[in-house]
């Protein structure tokens, strides 16, 4: 889009655009592009979380059902 918007820019300056909006344009998508590669980045690193959260909570019943069955046996 903006490479077509500096092209037609004499044609489109009729209508109202100029450089400086091209330039905001162009400004915009930089910003975006980099927010969208953070959110990205940052899904990534949640997905690694949630799965170390997963692991340790695997671990941490498996140790409370060795808990429970040592109580059961001592108790009863």
């Amino acid at each position: 889009m903006n490479t077509g918007l500096k092209t037609n820019l004499h044609t489109l300056q009729k209508r109202g655009m100029s450089q400086e909006f091209i330039d905001l344009f162009e400004s915009s998508i930089g910003s975006v592009t980099a927010k969208n590669a953070e959110q990205e980045r940052l899904k990534a690193d949640l997905k690694t979380a949630t799965a170390a959260l997963e692991a340790l909570k695997q671990q941490l019943s498996a140790q409370m059902q060795e808990a429970v069955k040592v109580v059961k046996l001592e108790i009863l």
